[in-house]
């Protein structure tokens, strides 16, 4: 990986740190459409639990009032109200049950009843439907015959509480499934920001260590570069340069060790003229030494040459001309040995 990023040109070097950070952030883009995706998911499933909620409190809400009416109309029918009016009282409470009778067969028609609410629910329109026929023939009895429809009231009470059991059981058991799935979205939040905490976190650490890294990549062989060209100009050819990466730096210190191998050899060609030029001028001095020699040599033979021609010439002469006084100092010295 790292000789890879070294032998990146620089212009693509200088993307990588970018590049880093801009996946690593996509993807904290893409966990953060995730988290956010299922907490959609949460709150829908939340929502179609409480709106189930709320059904079946309405309901239980609306049959008791319907439940109160009946009372009502049988109290009007004793004190013998306008048979309009008790007419119109019995539409009101028949139009009530028709419309919770309907509510409760779409929440059966829901793809999302767990099988104790489809239970409940079935138990519930089958009796809510029972309690309506007998609603229905208490309020046809209330004008006309109110013993009988007093009669019909008990078997409506009795009906009345197996709904009102049946729709507490039923609004508890769905109180308690929106709780749970509350806890459950909860639950799953802290989990969400924890998650996206960590990945920022992990996406701030991941682009310090790549910048840094890419730095160092970048300024090692520039320091390498500067160190070399300090070393050369102070005279040292010694330095040995490894082989760099491929990129322009790289380049840099490969023209760097060519031009110190080229230094080398040229100060080793100025060393060997020196020296050949310092042996040729010892040896032009060692001839000029020795030809002064023979010539002082040459001219002394001729001295002593001429020298002894003189004396050779001048001895004859002076032994002719000096001979008794030399014989007389010959005798000298003989009496006196």
């Amino acid at each position: 990986m790292k000789k890879w990023l070294m032998n990146l040109k620089m212009s693509k070097k200088m993307m990588v740190a970018p590049s880093i950070v801009m996946i690593l952030l996509s993807a904290f883009g893409v966990m953060t459409y995730v988290g956010l995706e299922s907490q959609r998911t949460v709150i829908d499933e939340y929502s179609s639990r409480f709106k189930s909620y709320q059904k079946s409190s309405g309901i239980l809400i609306d049959i008791e009032a319907v439940h109160s009416n009946l009372y009502r109309l049988l109290a009007w029918a004793t004190a013998k109200y306008d048979q309009a009016k008790l007419d119109a009282l019995g539409r009101e409470q028949i139009g009530t049950i028709d419309k919770n009778l309907k509510l409760i067969k779409e929440k059966l028609g829901s793809q999302t009843l767990t099988g104790k609410e489809r239970e409940l629910n079935e138990g519930v329109a089958k009796i809510l439907t029972d309690y309506r026929k007998t609603a229905g023939d208490l309020i046809d009895l209330a004008g006309s015959d109110i013993n009988t429809a007093t009669m019909f009231m008990g078997t409506a009470d009795d009906k009345y509480e197996i709904i009102r059991k049946q729709m507490n059981e039923l609004a508890a058991l769905e109180d308690t499934m929106s709780r749970a799935v509350d806890e459950s979205a909860s639950r799953k939040l802290v989990v969400v920001v924890t998650v996206l905490i960590a990945m920022l976190g992990a996406v701030l650490l991941i682009s310090i260590i790549g910048s840094l890294m890419i730095a160092r990549i970048v300024t090692a062989p520039l320091g390498q570069a500067l160190m070399t060209a300090r070393r050369v100009a102070e005279g040292d050819l010694t330095i040995q340069l490894e082989e760099g990466s491929k990129d322009e730096i790289g380049q840099i210190i490969s023209a760097m060790r060519n031009m110190v191998a080229k230094l080398r050899e040229v100060m080793g060609e100025v060393k060997s003229a020196a020296d050949n030029v310092a042996s040729g001028s010892q040896q032009l001095s060692g001839g000029c030494g020795d030809g002064s020699r023979h010539e002082g040599n040459r001219q002394q033979d001729l001295h002593h040459r001429g020298d002894r021609a003189s004396d050779q010439s001048v001895g004859p002469q002076r032994g002719h001309r000096g001979g008794p006084g030399r014989r007389t100092r010959q005798g000298v010295r003989g009496g006196g040995e």
